[in-house]
């Protein structure tokens, strides 16, 4: 998501400043939110037969998850209806998906957030069209297609 889509404004030009932002906002989504806590309840709610269960753990995924929402909330401010304020990107692709998922799984959001998905979803819907609809898995596979293993001039 970082170097491709550029051509689709999926990225942010490269100016220091915003590429900075894009970048803060990308390793949050895939690293607080959902490597450190959306991964911990999939494994041990979703996958309890595979994992077994660990209801410390849950819990402590749970309550870490409200913290790093409690911070994106405040971070988000009212700079404009996305991450980068006006401009709709990559980064909001991720952080929508992690709080979809934590949406599915039941975990709390703050209002600012949940304001966020409602305003945000009709763009990433509008953005990449049914694949969008069909649930996460084909739209992980679309948006990895698109991003990803699309030619730079894309």
């Amino acid at each position: 998501m970082n170097v491709m889509g550029a051509s689709k404004r999926l990225a942010p030009p490269a100016d220091a400043r915003t590429r900075a932002r894009y970048d803060h906002w990308c390793f949050f989504a895939m690293m607080e939110l959902d490597a450190n806590t959306l991964y911990v309840i999939r494994k041990h709610e979703d996958l309890h037969a595979l994992y077994g269960e660990a209801p410390a753990a849950l819990d402590e995924a749970r309550k870490g998850f409200a913290r790093q929402a409690q911070a994106a909330a405040t971070r988000l401010g009212d700079s404009g209806p996305y991450l980068l304020g006006d401009t709709f990107s990559g980064a909001d692709i991720l952080f929508t998906t992690c709080l979809n998922g934590a949406n599915r799984r039941k975990v709390d959001l703050p209002a600012r957030l949940l304001d966020y998905l409602e305003s945000g979803l009709g763009t990433m819907h509008t953005f990449c069209g049914k694949e969008c609809e069909q649930g996460p898995a084909p739209r992980l596979k679309y948006l990895i297609m698109l991003v990803i293993f699309s030619p730079p001039d894309f």
